[in-house]
């Protein structure tokens, strides 16, 4: 070989050596910066973390626990959502027991019926004009007994809200842009008894609420109405909940007290006028409780201090958008929002407030549970009749910076020993190997912790 020829060999190989040397590091820096994290837990007070389970079926899966019920013997269901759809059947020591596949829904719910069945309902979209509504029971050793499907112009990124008679008859309510749609099914076989349309006179709808009461009447809302139909799907009154100053209102959550008044919390606006003459808008909430004619009791409204620009968060009275609602058997009435928490009382007196969340529940001793995220850890509270924090525990997936959360609650239920259930969403993420893939990827996978008081 001539020199020439030997130098642009040596420097072709110091070239090859930069580059892989280069490669290397690169794949190794990669594979460092990429932080899984590790899950964490936090405990303040008298409860403990007694087991969690979280359930990733493959790469590439997007998915998220959305609804939490448990039976009477203390077994745990969760429905998820998304690319992994199952209903998922837990003892009460965490066992998984059985994983039914549910067709793939976008938008779930799910409950036990009074005979044990277990019921879901969601929402399934295959193109931009129709939504599929699915219903499904399976017995408690995960059989499906029956499902049921039924096209129509449902709105997908609504919710979802099913209820029973004492027949077990099931009830499920959806939306459309300013309409409600309300089917009854008999729940022994899935055939559909009734179905009836609501078109809203006020606002679009932001949500979707139902009850059911003893006789089978039927309570719906989602924005600033609401309406009463009989047993066999007959409107029997419509009322408005809006007040004249009020636009039109939305997120809209009712419940039922023992002696079937309705309890309802909506999201309000009005306009405001500020003294330069800028306008603006000025947000709140409105609670009110009816009687089961739908003579209006009481109604309240709350609204926050108006400033240009101000988040929503920064009002000192603002709730948010209604979240979750419940009521006690004193008839005492409890919301959950964005970004507060309230009790009223039966007569309308404001009993507390504290943090907001995503969904509540209560036992038979006053207490209230409330789950929410703080913006990275999915956060469980408990608070004594008089709003004080009795304990609270804290989950953390473990990965940062993804969509500005990282394990986000969306249920929670109790069971009949006092022991606490959440299920919600994890984010994770699946590093590059080394010199196989250097694709760093952010997935999800539902979670499921069980909360044990002291």
């Amino acid at each position: 070989m001539t020199k020439k020829s030997w130098i642009i060999l040596i420097a072709s190989l110091v070239v090859l050596c930069v580059v892989i040397t280069l490669i290397v590091v690169m794949a190794i820096g990669s594979m460092f910066m990429c932080h899984t994290g590790k899950p964490q837990s936090q405990f303040a007070g008298s409860v403990e973390q007694e087991w969690i389970s979280s359930c990733r079926y493959g790469v590439n899966f997007f998915t998220g626990a959305q609804d939490i019920a448990v039976d009477k013997q203390g077994n745990v269901y969760i429905t998820s959502m998304g690319d992994c759809s199952h209903t998922v059947k837990f003892n009460s020591a965490g066992d998984n027991l059985w994983i039914a596949n549910s067709s793939r829904l976008d938008i779930a719910t799910i409950a036990v019926g009074n005979q044990g069945g277990v019921y879901v309902a969601g929402l399934r979209s295959d193109n931009a004009s129709t939504t599929e509504l699915a219903i499904l029971k399976y017995d408690a050793d995960g059989k499906e007994i029956w499902v049921v499907k039924r096209s129509g112009p449902y709105d997908i990124t609504e919710w979802v809200s099913m209820g029973f008679d004492k027949q077990d008859n099931v009830y499920v309510a959806v939306t459309s842009n300013q309409a409600f749609y309300i089917m009854k099914y008999n729940g022994s076989d899935g055939a559909e008894l009734w179905a009836v349309d609501h078109e809203v006179s006020c606002g679009r709808l932001g949500s979707i609420s139902m009850a059911v009461d003893n006789s089978g009447n039927v309570y719906a809302s989602g924005t600033s109405e609401i309406v009463r139909y009989d047993n066999n799907g007959k409107e029997l009154w419509t009322i408005s909940t809006k007040e004249q100053e009020e636009n039109c209102g939305g997120y809209c959550l009712l419940a039922l007290d023992p002696q079937m008044n309705i309890f309802m919390a909506s999201y309000i606006q009005r306009d405001y006028v500020f003294e330069d003459g800028t306008n603006d808008w000025q947000g709140g909430y409105r609670v009110a409780k009816y009687d089961g004619n739908g003579s209006n009791i009481w109604s309240i409204a709350h609204y926050g201090v108006p400033c240009e620009g101000c988040a929503r968060s920064e009002s000192t009275v603002d709730l948010g958008f209604p979240r979750d609602v419940a009521v006690d058997e004193q008839g005492n009435f409890y919301i959950v929002g964005e970004f507060k928490t309230v009790e009223y009382s039966a007569e309308g007196a404001l009993r507390w407030t504290n943090k907001g969340g995503n969904a509540l529940a209560l036992d038979g001793m006053g207490n209230t549970y409330v789950t929410g995220t703080d913006g990275k850890w999915c956060v469980t509270t408990k608070y004594s009749p008089d709003g004080t924090k009795s304990w609270a525990a804290r989950y953390w997936g473990g990965l940062e910076d993804f969509w500005g959360w990282d394990s986000i609650p969306n249920a929670i239920a109790l069971d009949l020993s006092g022991n606490v259930y959440i299920a919600g969403t994890n984010i994770y993420k699946i590093c590059p190997e080394f010199f196989t893939d250097s694709t760093e990827r952010d997935y999800t996978e539902y979670i499921t912790i069980k909360y044990r008081q002291q």
